[in-house]
């Protein structure tokens, strides 16, 4: 089973392990006070970056403003980047 950057077994690559520079995150409430959770950050791949984000967006588009301006945001990120 690989180990994430601090030694501990991960199931999946751990964002640790992908030197991220992370946009949004939280902390998880819980048994155990130091769970982070990603979602939404870059990473390098090859001589570029990507974008990785499990926010609910597509579904939301043109009912959440605020959806709307994250995916805009993007957007201008990539043309950007």
């Amino acid at each position: 089973m690989p180990t994430c950057g601090r030694g501990r077994q991960c199931k999946e690559t751990c964002v640790a392990d992908l030197d991220p520079e992370i946009i949004v995150g939280i902390v998880a409430a819980g048994a155990d006070p130091t769970t982070w959770y990603t979602d939404m950050l870059v990473t390098g791949q090859g001589k570029g970056r990507v974008l990785l984000s499990k926010l609910e967006l597509g579904s939301n588009l043109g009912k959440d403003p605020v959806a709307d301006r994250i995916v805009l945001n993007m957007l201008r990120w990539g043309e950007n980047g």
